[in-house]
């Protein structure tokens, strides 16, 4: 009498297979995990500097329109344009009126004013309260303030400014205002940018270069740089 093998697996193959199964499906598991990462961590990375991209686009059109006006003979010590490696000013006309518009930094910790909507005025804005309770002292905020030149130049200098959020998570360190000189070299003029603008007339052109740092311990900081030229300015020879 011949016995016929039964078919089938045994409960040890059976442990094998779930095994490898179970390898096999970690594995694919890990790389579509990493895959959504890094997927993520592009899109953050991408909506950031597009939000930055669109705000120092709005500082480049307000720049691009800026006036320059010779009022030395009353006020000898005021410039139509301004900067200290870590802010600028200048003019410009709205409405038949001069206003003179600032970007500065300002520590994150500090600022409770109204935030700014892109491409929107203040008067469309929410007001905010900015807490930033795990933010890095080094972090800072852009600011913008607005106020009619004859305020700032009359007996109260901050009647009628108003302030608004630009840009947030700023490496304060890493945030530079350049002026654009012009320089010669073996008979060549090239474009040189150097801090610090003493004249009384606009420059040709400015860049803006900072560093953000998204929160979030995946996210990596975004460096960016603008440069703006300034169709009334002037350039300047650098010494």
């Amino acid at each position: 009498m011949r016995f016929r093998k039964k078919s089938g697996f045994t409960f040890v193959e059976f442990l094998l297979g779930s095994l490898i199964f179970a390898v096999i499906a970690a594995a694919l598991y890990s790389t579509f995990a990493s895959g959504l990462k890094v997927q993520q961590r592009a899109n953050n990375e991408g909506l950031l500097y597009h939000q930055a991209k669109l705000n120092l686009d709005m500082i480049a059109r307000e720049l691009e329109s800026a006036v320059s006006i010779d009022l030395s003979r009353s006020y000898p010590v005021f410039k139509s344009f301004e900067t200290n490696g870590q802010g600028f000013s200048f003019l410009t006309i709205d409405q038949d009126q001069i206003k003179r518009v600032r970007y500065y930094l300002q520590n994150a910790q500090e600022v409770s004013v109204h935030k700014v909507l892109l491409g929107r005025r203040s008067q469309k804005n929410v007001v905010v309260t900015n807490i930033n309770s795990d933010t890095a002292l080094s972090q800072a905020t852009l600011m913008r303030s607005e106020q009619p030149l004859s305020d700032f130049l009359g007996p109260g200098a901050g009647h009628g400014e108003r302030q608004e959020i630009v840009l947030e998570h700023i490496d304060a360190a890493t945030f530079q205002v350049l002026c654009a000189y012009l320089t010669a070299t073996q008979g060549m003029t090239e474009l040189e940018w150097k801090q610090g603008w003493d004249k009384d007339y606009l420059p040709a052109g400015v860049r803006i270069a900072m560093t953000l740092l998204p929160i979030g311990r995946d996210k990596r900081p975004v460096m960016i740089v603008k440069d703006i030229y300034i169709p009334t300015g002037f350039w300047e020879e650098a010494l």
